[in-house]
């Protein structure tokens, strides 16, 4: 296996607000679950 070469890296910025638009998900199960990941029935 031979391994690649990089041959350049880019770095920026991105505004907050933009950054807020890529964190945000929809949940479509509103399921909670514990710490240890067991089911919390609601």
């Amino acid at each position: 296996m031979q391994a690649e070469i990089i041959n350049d890296i880019k770095f920026g910025t991105i505004a907050p607000e933009q950054i807020k638009k890529l964190s945000v998900v929809k949940l479509n199960i509103p399921d909670t679950y514990n710490e240890d990941s067991s089911f919390l029935a609601l």
